[in-house]
């Protein structure tokens, strides 16, 4: 096993340091990322109490057949930069906001504005993780699932889960003229079939 996670990191590192035949190293590079967190997630379980410092929004198809074409990456890519640009309108900027459990159970999501409190549960072995946002974002309960990455964590959960949460931050933050974007990401997330929505998180 330590054999083949060392192979799967190596073609990473050689995918992303090449310069040379862009498209098909992307390619490999995605490929090796994901085997890299297969095998990963197989061996170790991550640990979420701590504080993790929010990268984007991370999109992942769970069900069905898995995004293969052009087009379908490039929906992927449109829905990760619209939700990071909406929800940094409500103060949650990637390599700023952060999200901190602890041991108790609790947990904060610290934006720009301000901070979003509530309560969680983690299986550590099985990956499943309830978050249960409190009055600010009127009792939001998002049920999903916590995936290593190379790099630290992916929170995922159902896309219109997602979505509500995003509208209840721009509400909260008194954002305006936010629902034109909001909408125009239904269709794009309904071509990805079994398309689930979260957070990329970093130690």
């Amino acid at each position: 096993m330590k054999k083949i996670i060392v192979a799967i990191l190596a073609i990473v590192l050689a995918a992303g340091t090449a310069s040379a035949q862009g498209s098909l190293l992307d390619k490999l590079k995605g490929i090796a990322n994901e085997a890299a967190s297969q095998v990963l997630g197989s061996v170790i379980k991550v640990s979420l109490p701590g504080t993790w410092v929010y990268q984007g929004c991370a999109v992942d198809v769970t069900a069905g057949d898995k995004v293969s074409t052009i087009a379908a990456n490039a929906a992927m890519v449109t829905v990760e930069e619209k939700a990071d640009n909406l929800l940094a309108k409500g103060g949650i900027k990637a390599g700023v906001a952060t999200f901190v459990f602890n041991e108790d159970g609790t947990f904060s999501l610290v934006g720009e504005k301000k901070a979003m409190n509530g309560t969680y549960t983690y299986d550590q072995e099985s990956g499943n993780v309830v978050l249960k946002f409190g009055k600010l974002l009127n009792v939001l309960t998002m049920e999903g699932v916590v995936k290593l990455t190379t790099d630290g964590c992916e929170m995922l959960f159902d896309a219109d889960k997602f979505l509500s949460f995003v509208k209840k931050v721009l509400t909260n933050a008194k954002v305006k003229n936010y629902s034109e974007t909001l909408s125009t990401l239904a269709p794009v997330i309904e071509s990805l079939t079994g398309a689930d929505i979260g957070f990329k998180l970093k130690r």
